[in-house]
């Protein structure tokens, strides 16, 4: 499972956007992805802006999963 997958998993269970932290903690707390790094939340929160619509970043992928929110919040993108 890749951290995007990990994500979106956690995201499907809870059905309400989450902020990085949040999907970091589930993600640990169900042991779906393990993390190699001091501060994983940081990878997750880099992951999701990475795949997120309307985020001009230069290392943004082409294939979006999430859209991110103004309270800074993420949310999946249907269909995805």
């Amino acid at each position: 499972m890749t951290i995007v997958e990990a994500i979106k998993t956690v995201m499907r269970a809870k059905g309400a956007p989450m902020t990085a932290p949040e999907a970091y903690a589930a993600i640990a707390s169900a042991r779906l992805y393990e993390f190699h790094t001091d501060n994983p939340a940081s990878i997750v929160r880099a992951q999701m802006r990475r795949h997120s619509e309307g985020l001009a970043l230069t290392s943004s992928s082409k294939v979006k999963h999430f859209k991110a929110l103004p309270d800074g919040q993420f949310d999946i993108l249907p269909g995805t």
